[in-house]
């Protein structure tokens, strides 16, 4: 008996043996015995046939990822877009609402400044009549006046006054258009002087001296005595606020100016 190698896997085997004991490789065929099978060359087409499946279905799982991530991307990029939009609307219309509240503001500021414009002409002009008319009547003859904001409204009321002592002095202040008589005074035999606020007036004549305090409370004029003596041998009292300088009523410019 001899030794042979298998035509299959090299193994040594006996040359009577019909098939290789490793490999079943068989050896000699007989009329009886059936034919070496062919080798089955299929099987490397089909493992690659599944690696191009497989690639391909993991091309499509990409392709279709990419897309979706893509889509998802730009569905971002178009709802930034739409936020942003609405934010720039937003602005625009807060810048809008902010230009409209700023003209309304303008016009209303022009509206209380051409109301305070015309109250304050109409002031002037009742004020000039009533001088007029004051210095035409006896009680006005060379009388004079002065003007003096004791209601604190800003406007300052008109202070006319004879210099004759049979008159007096008479207050006026502007009132919804019209002129209103709030006070009246001694007159021609009494001094005035400014305080902050109030006014105070000193009637001396023949001994006699009354040193009234002025201030406006509730839509008129108050009166609060401060010193009075009727010892005609005693000096009069000085009073420590200045005295309001007077005009006569023939000089109208303070009261043309006095808003100036």
């Amino acid at each position: 008996m001899a030794l042979i190698q298998c035509p299959e896997c090299g193994n040594m085997i006996s040359d009577k043996a019909t098939a290789c004991p490793r490999c079943g490789y068989v050896l000699n065929v007989g009329p009886d015995m059936p034919q070496n099978p062919t080798p089955n060359n299929k099987k490397p087409l089909i493992i690659t046939a599944l690696i191009i499946a497989a690639l391909a279905a993991a091309g499509l799982i990409y392709y279709f990822h990419v897309k979706e991530q893509n889509a998802l991307k730009e569905q971002e990029e178009i709802e930034m877009m739409r936020r942003q939009r609405e934010l720039s609307d937003q602005k625009a219309a807060e810048l809008q609402q902010q230009e409209q509240a700023r003209q309304d503001s303008i016009a209303a500021a022009q509206a209380r400044q051409d109301s305070i414009r015309e109250a304050h002409e109409n002031t002037i002009e009742l004020y000039i009549a009533k001088m007029r008319e004051f210095g035409r009547s006896d009680e006005g003859e060379d009388g004079e006046y002065f003007l003096f904001d004791i209601t604190g409204n800003g406007v300052p009321e008109l202070w006319t006054s004879s210099i004759y002592g049979y008159g007096g002095m008479y207050v006026y202040t502007y009132s919804h258009g019209k002129l209103k008589q709030i006070f009246t005074g001694s007159g021609g035999h009494a001094s005035y002087h400014k305080g902050k606020g109030y006014v105070i007036e000193n009637m001396a004549h023949m001994g006699y001296q009354q040193i009234v305090k002025l201030t406006y409370h509730h839509g008129k004029v108050a009166e609060k005595v401060l010193y009075e003596s009727e010892d005609e041998e005693a000096d009069y009292r000085d009073v420590s606020e200045p005295a309001f300088n007077c005009y006569n009523l023939s000089n109208e410019s303070p009261v043309r100016s006095m808003f100036d």
